[in-house]
């Protein structure tokens, strides 16, 4: 069996396994109703005047300059990356997912796919919030060179 085509079958199998475990467990990841979500989501009150944009882009601003970057394989819950400070792409999106309900956004994205990035391409998750990409793994206005190919698309309502 030919590497190219074992490759394509170990991401499929990624890809089924990330869907999988999305549909059935989805509220465990982007929790607004959890207590230290709540408390965390009251710094950035008010946001009046601010589009859902705006308001994605200042936490995404807020994930840049708080957290650390650690590439694992295990996903956080957004109140175990409250509490450890570090995450990846998939931790960021949940915590960001987690407290938008709290700022009145209500219906966003979680994109899980491939970015591409200089010719290197990477297994990835971002977000959309009124069709514009929030990846907080990206500095703020950096993303410009980011080719996004999204695999898996979950619409989240929180109303």
């Amino acid at each position: 069996m030919s590497e190219g085509i074992l490759h394509k079958m170990m991401i499929g199998r990624f890809w089924k396994n990330w869907e999988m475990r999305m549909s059935q467990n989805n509220n465990l990841y982007v929790d607004p109703e959890d207590p230290t979500v709540k408390r965390y989501a009251q710094q950035f009150k008010p946001v009046n005047g601010k589009s859902n944009v705006e308001i994605a882009k200042m936490l995404w601003k807020h994930i840049n300059d708080n957290y650390g970057y650690n590439l694992t394989k295990t996903w956080q819950r957004p109140y175990e990356l409250i509490q450890s400070g570090v995450g990846d792409c998939e931790d960021y999106v949940f915590l960001i997912s987690s407290i938008l309900p709290h700022l009145g956004v209500n219906n966003f994205t979680i994109i899980a796919g491939e970015a591409d990035v200089n010719n290197a391409s990477e297994l990835h998750v971002w977000m959309k919030v009124d069709g514009e990409v929030i990846d907080p793994t990206a500095k703020l206005g950096q993303n410009n060179n980011v080719t996004y190919k999204p695999e898996l698309e979950f619409d989240m309502s929180m109303e």
